[in-house]
């Protein structure tokens, strides 16, 4: 763990209300574009972190070990809002950083501007788009363990989504999550989520697991990540997050004395950097 976790002991965790309530404030001071490019910027700065230079740190030659650890495929999952936009700007910086297969699966695409340049800007750095999740994890065949075991980021759904035990996740979302937990199950893939597992309640967690019993209900969401890369504030589902999954912070945009008046207890960020790692933090 990074060493600047011990800096947060404890935090603000906010629940879906308070979440939106701040969010809407916040992008009346900032635009919308600026938000999610720190959003993703921050994913994308963990991902290389947790998968790749602190792999390769230990190694004789860093930056050799790095760039081969680097040829992992990444599959950044997007989904039509919020969520997704920063899965596209993170599959984008992941790029820039030197990852040689990152693969973007959009299967359902915004038509506004914003969504239009993020997957142009994608699409100029090479990545491709595809629809088809299995297609997209699929590794042929290869058993070479840079490629073998893809890293899945979920950025399907975030803090803003909420299932009902009658309506379930739409389609074809339902269907790749069903996949991805299926891929997760045998070990052929690792997940990191973006702010919160998709189908995650933002306040009551995984409701799939909490109503395991009731076969009535149609509530699907993706299986308890490798990875969570919270944004802005951490959520009030997330605070029974098994210890041992790794939880580092983004979002490093929140003017202190706009947290002051809300009274939200920000995380204290190392240095430059758009993280933190907040694994075992409490809530306030």
């Amino acid at each position: 763990r990074s060493a600047s976790a011990s800096h947060n002991k404890r935090i603000t965790f906010l629940g879906a209300k308070v979440s939106a309530d701040i969010d809407k404030e916040l992008m009346a001071i900032f635009s919308t574009e600026q938000l999610m490019e720190l959003a993703g910027l921050a994913v994308a700065q963990v991902t290389h972190h947790h998968y790749f230079a602190k792999n390769a740190k230990n190694d004789v030659d860093e930056e050799a070990s790095t760039a081969k650890l680097l040829e992992r495929k990444i599959v950044v999952v997007c989904g039509p809002g919020n969520n997704g936009g920063d899965g596209l700007v993170a599959a984008r910086h992941l790029k820039q950083f030197g990852a040689t297969n990152v693969i973007i699966v959009y299967p359902k695409r915004t038509d506004k501007q914003l969504y239009h340049s993020l997957v142009k800007q994608a699409e100029l750095c090479g990545i491709p788009l595809m629809d088809n999740i299995s297609d997209a994890v699929s590794t042929n065949g290869d058993k070479s363990v840079y490629t073998s075991s893809p890293i899945v980021i979920d950025a399907m759904f975030g803090y803003s989504f909420k299932q009902t035990a009658s309506d379930g996740v739409r389609e074809p979302f339902a269907t790749i999550i069903k996949h991805l937990n299926e891929q997760k199950k045998q070990g052929l893939i690792e997940t990191i989520a973006v702010d919160v597992p998709s189908g995650w309640d933002v306040d009551e967690g995984n409701i799939v697991a909490s109503h395991s019993g009731d076969a009535s209900s149609n509530f699907v969401s993706m299986a308890t990540p490798d990875v969570l890369v919270s944004l802005m504030t951490p959520k009030n589902g997330l605070k029974e997050l098994p210890k041992n999954v790794p939880h580092y912070l983004g979002g490093r945009f929140v003017p202190h004395q706009f947290a002051k008046d809300h009274g939200v207890v920000l995380a204290t960020y190392p240095s430059n950097l758009q993280w933190v790692d907040i694994t075992g933090c409490e809530a306030l």
